[in-house]
């Protein structure tokens, strides 16, 4: 039996799950929910045999004479199989009360047995096209393409349907990434190979677009395949935007915007696709086949680690020097300008904040990020000023209980490197002065870390 699964590719949320369902109400059409399996599969089936012949001169494959394409093909011939026999056990399942909220008298989900092909509406399947035809060569694929900014509105508001949010530059490069692959396979492969429909004349005239898909892959028009398009299947609510035209966002400020609105502009230009496909596309498809198929390899895997590996340790030391440069630029430029009170004594507190501690102030110039300040080799609770200007410090009573002589060292807190300092005097208690002055009063009002 010939395998002839059609495959349903666009961006999410461009009705490729709608279109899905509406194919397949087919009497010889089984519709899957989205796999994400199968384009794995195909890419997978070639790497599979690429291991099982390389380097092993009476290996099975080569003594046997089975070649990747023969090899490829028995696995979409299994896998094939597999989802034919499963179709009972699928139905069963969908009849479950807990999916009773997702049924539709409009849309039938049987296990008929004239059912002799399947369909998966994956969008992920663009970007596997070429590995799905190595497994699937009589495969079909369907392109739905539907305007960015309403892809990239619904996908923003994703969570109307159980979904998370997408951010909306995600949401427009998540439609780009989909549409440039899909108008890829259809430069590679043709009009014979992939169709194109579109979003609005499904919505203008949907009885002509089912009639050209069925006609497109090899069956005759039913009318039960107009039944989903009475509902809204898996219809997410949320307010459309103004403008989605092309004239008024393909100037956008935002460069995913102009980006995917350009990419748009050149598919309605073009919308006659060759017969045959044409050789650059193809090789560059097969390119990106290879190089995904390497990354899965032990090897691949290898050289993946390997520069991560390397990446981390390169980013590591620029982080490294540029925090030494930082260092290096404010040790330069860093003055303590003054500084307060300057008559501290044993056992005494002073400059008394709102909660009972002392504090000191350094008035500086050339900090350019924060600091760390260690007192005797204590740090101290800190807290710069938003100028860079002031550095208001706590000080424990512990610290100031002894008359002596104690470093207080500024250090950059990225490299830990000193830029600058003074030397504190504690003064005993008997030279206290009669007359009452505070030189730090008037910094009394800085807020002090706690």
């Amino acid at each position: 039996m010939s395998v002839q699964p059609i495959f349903v590719i666009g961006s999410y949320r461009s009705a490729t799950s709608l279109m899905g369902w509406v194919l397949g109400q087919h009497t010889n059409i089984f519709p899957l929910e989205e796999t994400h399996y199968i384009y794995k599969m195909s890419a997978d089936a070639a790497a599979q045999h690429d291991l099982g012949t390389k380097g092993l001169a009476r290996s099975f494959l080569l003594s046997a004479n089975i070649s990747r394409r023969s090899y490829c093909i028995a696995a979409g011939v299994s896998c094939n199989d597999l989802i034919l026999k499963s179709r009972s056990n699928i139905v069963e399942n969908a009849a479950q009360p807990q999916h009773a909220a997702d049924a539709s008298e409009f849309v039938k989900f049987s296990t008929s047995p004239d059912k002799k092909r399947w369909l998966d509406a994956t969008p992920e399947n663009a970007h596997f096209v070429y590995s799905l035809l190595r497994m699937f060569p009589n495969a079909r694929f369907i392109h739905v393409l539907r305007n960015p900014k309403l892809v990239a509105s619904s996908l923003m508001n994703f969570s109307g349907v159980g979904a998370d949010d997408y951010e909306e530059e995600n949401a427009y490069n998540t439609w780009t990434r989909l549409v440039t692959a899909c108008q890829l396979a259809e430069k590679a492969f043709g009009a014979d190979v992939v169709k194109r429909i579109y979003y609005d004349d499904i919505v203008a005239n949907p009885e002509l677009v089912v009639r050209e898909c069925l006609e497109f892959v090899g069956e005759d028009y039913q009318a039960d395949c107009l039944g989903p398009f009475s509902v809204k299947v898996n219809s997410s609510k949320h307010k459309q935007p103004m403008d989605i035209s092309i004239e008024g966002n393909i100037n956008d400020s935002k460069p995913y915007v102009r980006k995917a609105f350009l990419l748009y502009q050149q598919l309605l230009r073009d919308k006659d696709i060759a017969p045959k496909g044409d050789l650059g596309s193809l090789r560059l498809c097969k390119s990106q086949d290879a190089e995904y198929i390497f990354s899965r390899s032990q090897k691949g895997i290898e050289v993946h680690n390997d520069n991560v590996a390397r990446l981390y340790a390169e980013n590591q030391r620029l982080k490294a020097e540029s925090a030494q440069l930082k260092s290096d630029l404010m040790r330069a430029r860093f003055e303590v300008i003054d500084w307060g009170p300057k008559q501290i004594y044993a056992g005494q507190p002073f400059n008394s904040q709102e909660n009972g501690s002392s504090a000191l102030w350094l008035k500086v110039c050339g900090v350019e990020d924060d600091v760390l300040v260690e007192l005797g080799g204590n740090v101290l609770p800190s807290v710069l000023s938003s100028d860079f200007s002031v550095i208001t410090l706590e000080v424990l009573p512990g610290l100031t209980c002894t008359p002596c002589s104690m470093p207080l060292v500024i250090k950059g807190k990225a490299s830990g490197d000193i830029v600058g300092g003074i030397e504190l005097s504690i003064l005993p208690v008997a030279e206290i002065p009669v007359t009452d002055s505070d030189e730090g009063r008037a910094f009394d009002s800085l807020e002090v870390a706690t």
